[in-house]
This record gives structure tokens, C-alpha cells and sequence, in this order.
């Protein structure tokens, strides 16, 4: 009796520790990662990225964000993507900036295709 106890215990302990990973839906992820870009978080927007991608990337401070729009998600050409806005900051005036920020699933995640998303926003921008 005593045996078959500690087996419905382990087992309870087993599936709680696997029934707890969560996996962020896109809105999610790339609200956390502009979060953390704004703040100015590479090593947490990194966790929200692509492998590898940001490993190089730093960030200046001639600019702040002042506010950031998500828009609702769309599928176009088999691209998970959402329309973000960044009105930012430049020399004291503000300066909106729209773009999409391009997703792609890594190991059943969503992460930011971070090269995707940086030809989107330098399109917008007029930063080819």
C-alpha cells in the first residue's frame, strides 16, 4: 500500500513539473520582447528572439520609445506576423514609425525573426 502511494505521488510530482511549462502565445512574445527592448533588456529581449541572431546587437540611446502599439495578428503569405507602432523620440520631436514584427516557431515557441523584423523596420523607417 505504502509503495502504490509513493507511485501516485511521484507521478503527481512528475505531471505537475511537465503541465507547467507554458509556451507565450505571439501577442505575448513580442509584447515581452519590445518590453524588454525598450527598457533597454538585450540579455531578456534575446530570450525572446531567434537563436544566435542578437548576439551582436547593442543598443544607443538617441532615441526612447514613448509608446508602443500592437496590432491585432495576421497570417499573410505563411508569415505570422503583427503590425507594431513605435512613436518614438528623435531630437525632441516625436517620430511614428510602422512595421511588422515577423514571428517563426523555434522548438514549439514563438520567437521574433529578428532579421525579418529588422528589414521591416528599416523599410519603415526609410532605412534601407
Amino acid at each position: 500500500m505504502l509503495k502504490q502511494i509513493k507511485m501516485v505521488i511521484a507521478l503527481g510530482v512528475l505531471l505537475l513539473q511537465t503541465g507547467c511549462a507554458t509556451h507565450l502565445t505571439q501577442q505575448e512574445v513580442v509584447s515581452e520582447f519590445w518590453t524588454a527592448i525598450v527598457a533597454k533588456d538585450i540579455a531578456k529581449a534575446k530570450t525572446f528572439a531567434t537563436p544566435g541572431v542578437m548576439d551582436d546587437i547593442f543598443l544607443s540611446g538617441e532615441a526612447s520609445v514613448q509608446k508602443l502599439d500592437l496590432m491585432p495578428l495576421k497570417v499573410e503569405k505563411g508569415q505570422t506576423c503583427l503590425p507594431t507602432r513605435l512613436t518614438a523620440n528623435e531630437n525632441g520631436q516625436p517620430r511614428v514609425i510602422a512595421f511588422d514584427t515577423i514571428l517563426k516557431q523555434v522548438d514549439d515557441d514563438w520567437k521574433i525573426d529578428i532579421e525579418k523584423t529588422t528589414k521591416s523596420l528599416r523599410q519603415a523607417s526609410g532605412n534601407n
